[in-house]
């Protein structure tokens, strides 16, 4: 009964749709195969890489339904159900694709290639690299304390900051500072005309580490406490005050910390010389004459 409705419902689809050829094919094939799947599906995508259908030369496991689900959207939300029959489709479509011919064209053609390298360039990149660079805690602590300046946070400081022609005016607010008065009101309380190019001041640097800051004005505030500012400094004809509203002195990262960067950067690395090596050895065994071989050895 279901063959001879699919040959109605195929027919009348070829002849509504001429040019649908790959779908009609494939609906047919999806009413057939309809009522197996819905009652198979539920207890046989638990299943251990078990058949899930079965049609004329293929088959659907519920690993090729694992793969089809890997390679959905992000945030896709999709039934079992829904997803065998998407995988299904897939294949349906894929055969008939074959049976016109379509894998014949040249970009086509192509794009399977490439798909297929990059499925089988990733299972030996499994299974012959990364077991190769697997590192053990005891290098991964040498590495630290080899490179501790790697790990080494250098001394920062916040700063605060006015600028004035008049010497008196940054002179007094220094003076209120340590009298205890706040640094925001000293300078908003100071005379405007003695203070330009100030809108709103004072100017806040934000962090700033020490061993990126000018020499003189590094020298100005490397001794200065938190809440504390330097003298006076002078540059190019007016006087500034740099207030240190917070700092921290240099640190070095503590192991636990910072292992899984050191890993990471470690295993990239190894790989890298693992890959170059190999590459270098398939080229000679396949015996690869290309453009950029051909840079390689003029270089």
């Amino acid at each position: 009964m279901c063959i001879e409705f699919s040959g109605i419902v195929l027919k009348g689809l070829q002849d509504r749709f001429k040019y649908c050829r790959i779908g009609a094919f494939a609906l047919v094939f999806l009413i057939c195969l309809d009522v197996a799947i819905v009652n198979h599906h539920n207890t046989a995508l638990a299943e251990e890489n078990s058949v899930l259908v079965k049609g004329e030369g293929f088959i659907i496991t519920s690993e090729h339904v694992r793969q089809v689900k890997n390679l959905l959207p992000p945030g896709v939300e999709i039934t079992q159900e829904e997803l065998l029959r998407l995988t299904l489709e897939q294949r349906l479509f894929g055969m008939e694709a074959v049976r016109l011919g379509l894998d014949r064209d040249e970009q086509t053609a192509a794009r399977l290639q490439i798909a297929h390298d990059k499925i089988l360039a990733e299972a030996f990149w499994r299974h012959h690299v990364v077991p190769e660079t697997d590192i053990s805690d005891d290098v991964l602590l040498s590495y630290y304390e080899a490179n501790q300046d790697k790990f080494t946070v250098p001394a920062q400081v916040h700063l605060l900051w006015v600028a004035s022609s008049d010497l008196q005016t940054l002179e007094a607010i220094n003076k209120g500072l340590k009298a205890g008065v706040e640094f925001n009101k000293l300078v908003r309380d100071a005379p405007v005309h003695k203070i330009p190019l100030v809108k709103g001041p004072p100017y806040n640097t934000g962090w700033k580490r020490l061993d990126k800051m000018p020499k003189q004005l590094r020298e100005a505030v490397s001794a200065v406490r938190k809440g504390s500012a330097t003298d006076p400094v002078s540059f190019g004809g007016l006087y500034y005050l740099f207030y240190v509203a917070d700092r921290k002195d240099e640190e070095v990262l503590r192991f636990p910390d910072v292992k899984k960067r050191i890993k990471e950067y470690m295993v990239g690395q190894k790989r890298r010389e693992i890959r170059e090596n190999i590459l270098k050895e398939l080229k000679l065994r396949y015996q690869v004459a290309d453009k950029l071989s051909n840079a390689e050895t003029t270089k």
